[in-house]
C-alpha cells in the first residue's frame, strides 16, 4: 500500500506561530535552553541504509536530504535541503510549531534561537529557510 503524503502548504502555522511568540514572550532569560535535543534511536546492527540520516525526521533523497514529519497519523513532507543539517533544523522548527516546547528535536535551542527561526519563517513568506538560521 502507498502511503500519501501531505504537504506543509495545507496547513496554517501563522497561528502556532503566534502562540509560540505569546509563550515565549513570558519567558525572561533569553539564553535558557528550552527544547533540549534527543538523541535518535540506535539502528539495528549491521550494514546502515544509505538513506538513513543520524537525525529525526531526515532521509537521504537520491542528492538531496528531505525533511518529513508526522502530522495526525499521516507522513508530512517539509522539503529537500541540499545538507543533512539543514533538513534536521527544518524538522526541528516545524515540531517545534506543532508541540510547542515539549517537542523532540535534533538541537537544543534558546528563546532567542526560536524567536529567530520564527522572523525567518515571517521573512520567507511563512516558509521556514533553515539555510538563513545560523545557530548551530
Amino acid at each position: 500500500m502507498i502511503q500519501k503524503r501531505a504537504s506543509l502548504h495545507h496547513y496554517d502555522f501563522s497561528a502556532k506561530a503566534d502562540f509560540l511568540i505569546n509563550k515565549l514572550r513570558m519567558i525572561k532569560d533569553s539564553q535558557k535552553v528550552l527544547v533540549k535535543a534527543k538523541v535518535k534511536a540506535v539502528s539495528k546492527p549491521g550494514p546502515m541504509s544509505r538513506t538513513r540520516s543520524t537525525f529525526i525526521g531526515v532521509t537521504r533523497a537520491n542528492k538531496c536530504w528531505q525533511a518529513l514529519i508526522s502530522i495526525g497519523k499521516r507522513k508530512t513532507y517539509i522539503g529537500c535541503y541540499v545538507s543533512e543539517r539543514d533538513a534536521a533544523v527544518a524538522f526541528d522548527f516545524y515540531c517545534i510549531l506543532l508541540r510547542s516546547l515539549k517537542a523532540k528535536t535534533n538541537f537544543a535551542y534558546t528563546k532567542e534561537d526560536l524567536l529567530s527561526m520564527i522572523c525567518i519563517y515571517r521573512e520567507h513568506k511563512n516558509t521556514f529557510k533553515p539555510a538563513c538560521f545560523t545557530s548551530h
